[in-house]
Parts: structure tokens; C-alpha cells; sequence
């Protein structure tokens, strides 16, 4: 009894003494704005490429005093689908979402951040986005991203509209 006792113990200990931080030291936000037309169909996916969103991480890596090099990887962590201007546009012809980072050195690489498929049916004014877990550091290193979001209809849009999306991506030091 007393052998079960501290191999018991043992295993919690080593337990306790293993387990590490799985949070991200600090998160960078960022966003990109695009208009959603009257007369896009169902038929087909719409693209909607950002050129020219910008990101925060070298400053942020300046203003906590970490370089480059103690980044272990960066995550996408949230992202946030509505309207940019009227917050009465029902979201509800939207079917499926899908967020790109491309290569601006090759734009036929692409990484998928963020996804949402087959959004749920029923009055909504933003949509809540699932994130993807691919290192995207070699992106956000880069002062500029090229945001691609693409997006699957289920029934026209009710007007044109400017949408929004707001992105946080974690970002894991080495310790």
C-alpha cells in the first residue's frame, strides 16, 4: 500500500512538473475591409483579396523586448465576419467563409487561417470564425499582408454593404 502511495504521489508530481504554458504571450490584432455587392450569385465563390493590411508584429516584439528569433510560432487564434457600417444586414445568405494569408512572392501559395462551412441558418449580424493551426510567422514578419477572404452564397445579398474583418493571431515564445 505504501509502494502505491508514492508511486502514486511520484506520478503527480511528475505530472505537475511537466506541464507548461500552452497561452500565447501576446496576441496581433489586425483587419481588412471589403464590399459585398447586390448582384453576387450563388453559383459560384467570391474572392475578395487586401493587398495592403497591415501588421503589428515587429513592434510589438520591439515593445516587449523579444526579437525575431524567440518566436517559436504564430497561430491564428479569433476572427470576426459583420458588417462594417449597418448593423441591421441580416449575414444569413452567407453559406460558407474561407480567409487566406498569400505569398507576395508567389501568389499561388496560400495558407488557410480561418474557415466557418456551412454557416447555420438563421438571423445573424456577424459571424464567428474557426481558426486553422498552420505557423503563419514567415506572413506576419512581413510588414504588409495579402488577405484573401472567399465566400460561398446561399442566397443573394440583401444590398451592398462594406464588411469587416477583425483577426487575432497568437503569437508563442520560447521560454
Amino acid at each position: 500500500m505504501k509502494k502505491l502511495k508514492y508511486l502514486f504521489t511520484s506520478l503527480i508530481i511528475c505530472g505537475l512538473l511537466s506541464c507548461g504554458s500552452t497561452d500565447a504571450v501576446f496576441n496581433v490584432d489586425t483587419f481588412t475591409d471589403f464590399r459585398i455587392t447586390l448582384g453576387l450569385n450563388t453559383i459560384e465563390a467570391h474572392y475578395f483579396v487586401n493587398q495592403n493590411v497591415p501588421v503589428t508584429l515587429r513592434t510589438q516584439l520591439d515593445n516587449l523586448n523579444f526579437t525575431e528569433e524567440d518566436i517559436m510560432q504564430v497561430v491564428s487564434d479569433r476572427a470576426l465576419l459583420y458588417p462594417k457600417f449597418n448593423s441591421n444586414i441580416d449575414l444569413d445568405f452567407i453559406n460558407d467563409v474561407n480567409v487566406y494569408l498569400v505569398d507576395p512572392d508567389d501568389f499561388n501559395k496560400r495558407t488557410e487561417i480561418f474557415y466557418r462551412e456551412f454557416v447555420p441558418g438563421g438571423s445573424k449580424t456577424e459571424i464567428q470564425l474557426f481558426s486553422n493551426i498552420p505557423d503563419v510567422s514567415d506572413y506576419l514578419l512581413k510588414d504588409k499582408l495579402i488577405v484573401e477572404v472567399r465566400l460561398e452564397l446561399r442566397r443573394f445579398p440583401p444590398s451592398t454593404f462594406d464588411a469587416r474583418l477583425d483577426m487575432s493571431f497568437g503569437v508563442f515564445i520560447e521560454e
